[in-house]
């Protein structure tokens, strides 16, 4: 506006200028709310993060607590573990000058009186003779530790024997052709200067220590259910269940199967009804329930001369049979897998293939293969039907590095799984032969491997006196061990799931049978029943029934009830 100044001439306020102004003013006071909720939000943030470090800081805190609490619960228990040892050994030598004393040396704990027996060799194990000690160190008196022969359980076959089977009136001896070599040299001579000598009535060994735990995870004598049964020669005794129970269970012995030499693998049909097992120079089916022989496979009239040569010794090492119940299949020392017919007691396919010693043999539960496990690093696949090789499962990079003590094939019969001596677990695409899966965790040499039922587990025995067991969905690989099962006091020999997957079930060297809980680590049963290595064991598809083998040339079958 223009306002008449004293000459007459007008002077200009800025009046629009003020207005502009004015105009601004609103968008700063905007732009400082704007802030000032942006600095609480961040503010709320800060409070918000401040109190997820606290939480953190918390539960970091409490952690360290209960690992503190472990590792003074760990210390005592090694402590007690330690102080069980001492009491043990303290025992065992005054037994032993006991007995020296009264009546003459107490056997070793691989040595019973009248029972020594030369054995068939495991895989990898010669070299580990010598460095072997007394109390689980020996497979019998008079020779190293490294003389059992041993098939791994592995899983149910479904199938049943023909009902048209009659017992067997006499037994056919053949020989499959073996060097077992020096290992087993020095104890022929033993073993022959023992025949004859008087077997006693109980089992000599840890069962006679009374007051002394044998249980592993079992920390006090309070802790320990034992079934002392003298007249039928075994022992067990009662773990935990995983709610902290006592476990009462009841196990009988159902039958015992007297062999003339070390039992290397026992095998149940589908039904439950007929077990197999492996021997020196034959395989055999009794009734499992009443203990009738009902055939003899021995003698194979094709085979060359050193098979059928009498003179030497040679082990069926694995034993199981068809699905549908009309094959037994071998395997044995003289690298071939064998195919039996069941009724007329003649072989039926002889599959050529392998080059050295077959230590497993497995078929699918669909009737189509066999699978085999071989100290040439080697598993192979074989049509049932026509004997045909399909594959040979170890090539490549992560192929086995040494030999293949067991083979199982899945319930589904779409995967089979080896354990080798190179101390890992490996699982194979049966369609591709693709190497799907491999688990790395034991110390020592693998000797048996199991599926679950559901298919979703695998459960592995070790040299290292552990069993795993390995979860076949994780994608995680840290997370493929689900759980380690420490309590065998030597080598693991065979293993085994029930059919319900309620319990997984090992053989041990250290002559005992023990249970677990798969959800838990601490053993929940040990049966000692055999005098010698339990080499093998296998779970009835039907009922409560287990089957084991031994160096004390017998299989027996138990019965169990909770």
């Amino acid at each position: 506006m223009n306002i008449p100044s004293a000459g007459g001439q007008g002077v200009y306020v800025g009046g629009e200028g003020t207005g502009a102004a004015a105009r601004q003013q609103p968008g700063v006071v905007e732009l400082i709310d704007q802030l000032r909720d942006e600095f609480e939000a961040v503010a709320q943030e800060i409070k918000a993060y401040r109190g997820l470090r606290d939480e953190f800081q918390r539960k970091a805190e409490e952690q360290i607590s209960e690992m503190t609490t472990l590792e003074s619960a760990l210390l005592q228990m090694e402590q007690k573990h330690q102080l069980m040892k001492e009491q043990y050994e303290s025992e065992i030598s005054r037994l032993k000058k006991q007995l020296m004393g009264g009546q003459g040396a107490l056997p070793g704990a691989g040595q019973v009186a009248g029972r020594d027996e030369p054995v068939a060799a495991l895989p990898g194990l010669a070299s580990r003779a010598a460095a072997q000690g007394t109390y689980g160190g020996q497979l019998g008196a008079g020779f190293p530790s490294a003389q059992t022969g041993n098939t791994p359980a592995t899983k149910r076959h479904r199938g049943a024997m023909p009902t048209d089977l009659k017992p067997a009136t006499s037994t056919t001896a053949s020989t499959l052709g073996n060097p077992i070599g020096n290992i087993v040299g020095a104890a022929a001579t033993a073993a022959a200067a023992a025949a004859g000598k008087e077997e006693p009535n109980e089992v000599q060994g840890p069962e006679k220590f009374s007051g002394t735990n044998l249980m592993g995870n079992v920390t006090s004598d309070q802790g320990v259910g034992r079934t002392n049964n003298s007249d039928n020669d075994y022992v067990v005794y009662q773990g935990m269940n995983s709610n902290g129970t006592l476990l009462n269970m009841n196990v009988k012995l159902q039958n015992s199967f007297v062999h003339d030499s070390v039992v290397c693998c026992v095998r149940y049909s589908y039904s439950g009804q007929y077990l197999a097992t492996g021997s020196n120079k034959c395989a055999q089916i009794f009734d499992a329930a009443t203990g009738a022989k009902i055939a003899t496979f021995a003698r194979d009239e094709g085979a060359d001369q050193q098979y059928n040569d009498t003179q030497q010794d040679s082990f069926i090492r694995a034993v199981c049979f068809s699905p549908d119940g009309k094959w037994l299949i071998t395997g044995s020392e003289d690298r071939l897998v064998r195919v039996w017919d069941v009724r007329t007691r003649t072989v039926k396919h002889k599959l050529t293939g392998h080059e050295t010693d077959i230590y497993s043999v497995d078929a699918s539960s669909d009737n189509k293969f066999i699978a085999s496990g071989s100290g040439d690093k080697t598993a192979k696949l074989w049509d049932l039907k026509t004997g045909q090789l399909l594959h040979t499962l170890g090539g490549g990079d992560r192929a086995p590095t040494d030999g293949v003590t067991s083979v199982t094939v899945s319930p589904t019969s779409l995967h089979v799984a080896a354990g080798s001596l190179d101390k890992i677990v490996r699982v194979w695409e049966v369609e591709t032969g693709r190497l799907v899966r491999s688990f790395e965790g034991h110390r020592d040499s693998v000797y048996s491997v199991a599926f679950s039922p559901d298919c979703r587990m695998l459960l592995s025995g070790s040299l290292d006196k552990t069993l795993k067991l390995w979860d076949l969905a994780a994608s995680n690989p840290s997370n493929q061990c689900r759980l380690s099962f420490t309590g065998h006091k030597d080598f693991v020999l065979s293993v085994a799931f029930s059919p319900n997957g309620r319990w997984l079930i090992s053989g041990s060297k250290d002559r005992t049978v023990q249970f677990w809980d798969p959800r838990q680590p601490s053993m929940c049963l040990m049966l000692q029943g055999h005098k010698n290595s339990v080499i093998s064991i296998d779970h009835s598809p039907k009922g409560n029934a287990l089957a084991t083998g031994s160096g004390d040339k017998h299989a027996r079958t138990w019965i169990y009830t909770n």
